[in-house]
């Protein structure tokens, strides 16, 4: 009887292969990739293959060509998932710093707000251009800028190793292009706000709209390269969710803008309802984005921790 060992491919099947062909290429009965036998020094419990699925089919030298992937583009790939296992480490760190950053403003802002609300004169000249909070909030808001910003270029590097043969990369490098775009969007938005122009804002946020959709789609394509079906919806679910936030934005837009443009000056028709519609477009965003924001961190700890699977499992087989 054949004495047989457990192997997983780098796409986490695992089979049962035969003890003698350890060192050799063979191809996985599953998803046909082919792969290095790794010499163990201890034997492993055994896992027969699924049921209808054949047997480890060993692969000789010549049959390279035909297999398409040599030892040295598994080992690549492996060192891919890898890399991309770091890249969302990083993605999760700067998304942290947004969210931090994001409540800790708001709730500065609404400091002074209330204080002032209620009159009190300290803060209230505060407001009115004190230099020593002016300047510690402009420090603290670059260093946030500039940490967020070099986040996403570490993650950017590592994530450029997607393997060649993911439907993955094209859609990487569209978000990396938007990514550069949307940064010159918004230096070229603060000049023009800064000339009394809201235009360049706009723009801004749209490029930002679609980088997000984009990166979504990368790890939606990214889930089916690693057969992760379930992470593939949640992306899927994911752009709905943004989908309806968008519309609650529009909401609370359009309507305002449409009855400030259709009315003479000085009248008011029609303001009760843009003011009804905009509220509750309101609550719509509020409550699709913390929504999106709770399900987008969990989809990139889910896509992080299989990425270290799959990476700690390539190493076990080395």
């Amino acid at each position: 009887m054949a004495k047989l060992m457990n192997i997983q491919c780098p796409h986490g099947h695992v089979v049962a292969i035969d003890v003698k062909h350890v060192g050799r290429k063979v191809r996985c009965p599953i998803c046909e990739v082919v792969m290095m036998v790794p010499r163990m020094t201890v034997a492993a419990p055994v896992v027969a293959p699924l049921v209808g699925q054949s047997a480890v089919m060993p692969i000789s030298s010549d049959d390279d060509a035909d297999a398409g992937v040599d030892r040295e583009e598994v080992i690549t790939e492996r060192l891919a998932i890898t890399q991309l296992y770091k890249a969302f480490q990083v993605y999760i760190a700067r998304l942290y710093v947004i969210v931090i950053a994001a409540l800790a403003f708001g709730g500065y802002v609404a400091y002074l707000a209330f204080e002032a609300a209620a009159n009190n004169p300290p803060v209230r000249r505060a407001m009115e251009g004190e230099p020593k909070v002016s300047i510690g909030l402009a420090i603290i808001t670059w260093l946030v800028i500039l940490s967020v910003i070099v986040l996403e270029i570490v993650s950017i590097v590592f994530a450029s190793s997607t393997p060649e043969r993911s439907k993955a990369r094209p859609t990487f490098w569209i978000y990396v292009v938007l990514t550069v775009v949307n940064y010159i969007a918004s230096i070229v938005a603060v000049i023009m706000r800064a000339n009394g122009n809201g235009w360049g804002v706009l723009v801004s946020q749209i490029i930002g709209f679609a980088t997000f959709v984009y990166f979504i789609l990368y790890i939606k394509a990214l889930a089916v390269y690693l057969d992760r079906d379930d992470l593939s919806k949640k992306a899927k679910g994911l752009l709905i969710l943004f989908g309806v936030m968008m519309a609650g934005f529009i909401a609370v837009m359009l309507p305002s803008a449409i009855a400030g443009a259709n009315q003479p000056r000085g009248r008011n028709e029609g303001g009760d309802v843009a003011a009804v519609l905009a509220l509750v477009g309101g609550l719509v965003t509020f409550v699709a984005g913390i929504w999106m924001i709770l399900r987008y961190v969990r989809l990139l700890v889910a896509m992080r921790d299989e990425l270290k699977k799959r990476a700690q499992a390539g190493k076990g087989a080395a």
